[in-house]
């Protein structure tokens, strides 16, 4: 038996959280067996979800509120350069939503498990050395990237998410709410950024949740790419928007794989980047998630001259100096890379130590 939200301000276990969402507003009386058996919270009414996230009753509205004129209230939106030119639009939730989005993380998306095989990204004790170990010492290694992975991922989608794990039609709405935002249009006049609020609303970049989210999402496509790769002889993973494939023998069927690929993608909801589709074969350089893979994985000699500079300059001009160019504590900013590479490659990791005095 469901009941839907009566809209009363003065109620505790209703919303008025706008026109566009309140049909969708409709809660169960009690859990499902889905969200027993998955061990999640029984989230029934908003004033469950309110107590359990600590917020006030009308903050929690405030915060899934929607509206045709209401400003972005919720993310700080910037944007930062891509490794390869162009710039990424990250959306930051401002304190209040970050501490609910925490909570939806911990306790229920982290329950959630994607693809044990192909899924390497935003997974605890995982890393890039996972995604391109795989891939080594192949004669063909192939990359397709998707473009716009989380806004490609929309309010319905996640909505869905939440409604497959046992949630009700209402719940979800909050909780995809609440991990989503709406799509921007920018006001060139005043220079400000005006949402466009109703439910046109997707993954942010920048969230907490939607790495989670975007994994899990993502479980049927891997699955059915997974098959396709392994009946034509090759091995698949993903990193994020990184989709890689790599087969042992030259005349691997490319010509095959890669549109069955993009179809599948295309099926799932997603984009391929064709322009970033590479094709890399063993007498050339072979590139996963920015490690080199024709033999052991290792850092690019790019990358290492980079480290030999910046190692340079520490020795010659001092910590302070270095600190000052790089913007960042040099001393510790060498260390965590040497860090880093010793998870990749503990040779080339001896080598970049053997360069500064620890």
């Amino acid at each position: 038996m469901a009941r839907r939200a009566t809209f009363l301000p003065q109620r505790d276990d209703s919303l008025q959280l706008g026109r566009v969402l309140a049909p969708q507003l409709k809660f169960d009386d009690a859990p499902s067996q889905r969200l027993i058996d998955l061990q999640l919270p029984k989230l029934l009414t908003p004033l469950d979800l309110a107590e359990v996230v600590s917020l006030d009753i009308n903050k929690l509205q405030w915060l899934c509120y929607q509206s045709d004129k209401a400003p972005v209230g919720h993310y700080h939106t910037f944007t930062i350069p891509k490794r390869n030119g162009g710039t990424r639009v990250i959306s930051s939730p401002k304190p209040q939503l970050r501490l609910v989005q925490e909570w939806i993380r911990l306790n229920i998306l982290n329950k959630l498990e994607p693809h044990p095989r192909v899924a390497t990204a935003f997974r605890p004790g995982l890393s890039i050395l996972h995604n391109a170990q795989p891939h080594c010492k192949k004669a063909i290694v192939i990359r397709i990237d998707l473009q716009d992975f989380f806004p490609s991922i929309s309010f319905r989608r996640v909505k869905g998410l939440f409604q497959s794990i046992g949630y009700g039609e209402g719940m979800a709405s909050m909780l995809a709410i609440l991990c989503t935002e709406p799509i921007p249009a920018m006001n060139l006049n005043e220079g400000k950024t005006i949402s466009r609020s109703r439910l046109n609303r997707v993954l942010p970049q920048g969230a907490c949740t939607s790495p989670d989210l975007a994994n899990y999402l993502c479980r049927k496509m891997d699955y059915r790419i997974e098959s396709l790769a392994k009946s034509l002889g090759f091995t698949y993973t993903r990193y994020a928007d990184d989709l890689v494939f790599s087969h042992k023998q030259k005349r691997g069927k490319i010509d095959i794989l890669v549109p069955l690929v993009y179809k599948i993608v295309r099926n799932e909801g997603f984009e391929p980047n064709q322009g970033k589709t590479m094709v890399m074969r063993h007498c050339s350089r072979q590139v996963v998630t920015g490690l080199i893979v024709n033999d052991t994985p290792r850092v690019s000699r790019k990358d290492m001259r980079r480290f030999r500079a910046i190692a340079h300059q520490y020795r010659t001009l001092g910590p302070s100096q270095t600190t000052e160019k790089l913007g960042r504590d040099a001393k510790q900013y060498l260390l965590g890379y040497i860090s880093y590479v010793s998870m990749i490659n503990k040779e080339q990791a001896e080598q970049l130590t053997a360069l500064i005095d620890t």
